[in-house]
Order: structure tokens, then C-alpha cells, then sequence
């Protein structure tokens, strides 16, 4: 079956207990609700810093702190909370016991990496654990948004916290 944008906002949690790992998914195109925000500085170079990309951040020492259901709740609700602030259009994540991925659309006077660092800083400051991910992040500019979007819902079934995607 193939992977499609959704037209409608939809949202989805799913947690596998019999394993005790959490596994947080998403999937909707939300506008962001405040517009005109600075988006000026960046904190990684990256060639492009707007666009719809495919972006990876590890928990430091892949240490799986989102297995806590409080933690990966924190870090789902920042992501929206950031959204707000410095508008972006989020198409679907996954968060993982130690690590997440975004599929996101950064506006023209958008910054990937400003985003990325306010969100990180942000989720470790609420969680309290201190400087928690890694220092950078992974990002692929996406060219076919369909297979990222089927990563992203397969990543928990590759790791065996789920039998079936969520969709």
C-alpha cells in the first residue's frame, strides 16, 4: 500500500507494552499558527536550510531515555510547542527509545538547524537530564516524501517494537 501526504491533520500514538519500549508516531501536515517569526543564525551549516527534509537526532551515547512514556511524551508536545514559535509544516515523525525522525518542510526564511537546536535544547531542559542528544543531527533533503514517510512508520517495526506501521 503506499504512503501518501494526508490531506487531513491525523495523529496517532501507539505504545507496545509487551516490550516495554515506547514507540511515539505521528503523521500530519500541520501549518504552523504563528507566522513572522527571527529565523536568523544558524547553528550547523547545512547546504540547504529550507525545504522538506528527512532529519535523524540521537540521544548522546544512543542511551534509549524515551522508553520513559513521560519523556517521549515531553519530547512529542516540545516538537509542537517549537512549531508554534518558528513555523514549520510537520508531515511525520517517530519517536524512538534514542532516537527520533522528522519528515518537515522549512519555510523559505525558515532555519533547519535554528529549529533543531531550540527543539533539542528545549526537550533537555524539560526532561531535566542535562545536555542529553548529540551534538548534531542527520538531515536528507527529501526529494520523494512518500518513501520518507514509509521509513518513518517502519523504523519501529525494524526494531521490533511493533508488529504492523502506524499510519
Amino acid at each position: 500500500m503506499p504512503f501518501h501526504l494526508p490531506i487531513e491533520p491525523f495523529f496517532h500514538f501507539h505504545t507496545d507494552y509487551s516490550t516495554v519500549l515506547v514507540c511515539w508516531c505521528g503523521r500530519h501536515p500541520i501549518e504552523p499558527r504563528v507566522s513572522g517569526a527571527d529565523h536568523s543564525g544558524m547553528s550547523q551549516p547545512h547546504p540547504y536550510q529550507s525545504g522538506l527534509f528527512l532529519v535523524t537526532t540521537n540521544i548522546k551515547n544512543r542511551k534509549p531515555i524515551f522508553t520513559n512514556d513521560a519523556y517521549a511524551h515531553e519530547a512529542i508536545e516540545t516538537l509542537y510547542r517549537v512549531q508554534v514559535r518558528h513555523p514549520f509544516v510537520l508531515y511525520g515523525f517517530v519517536v524512538m527509545p534514542d532516537h527520533c525522525h522528522l519528515l518537515v518542510r522549512i519555510p523559505k526564511n525558515g532555519s533547519l538547524s535554528k529549529t533543531m537546536n531550540i527543539y533539542k535544547g528545549i526537550v533537555s531542559l524539560n526532561i531535566g537530564n542535562g545536555p542529553m542528544w548529540q551534538p548534531r543531527f542527520h538531515v536528507r533533503w527529501v526529494k520523494n516524501s512518500s518513501g520518507a514517510l514509509r521509513y518513518i512508520h517502519m523504523n519501529p517495526v525494524q526494531a521490533g517494537l511493533s508488529d504492523i506501521p502506524q499510519k
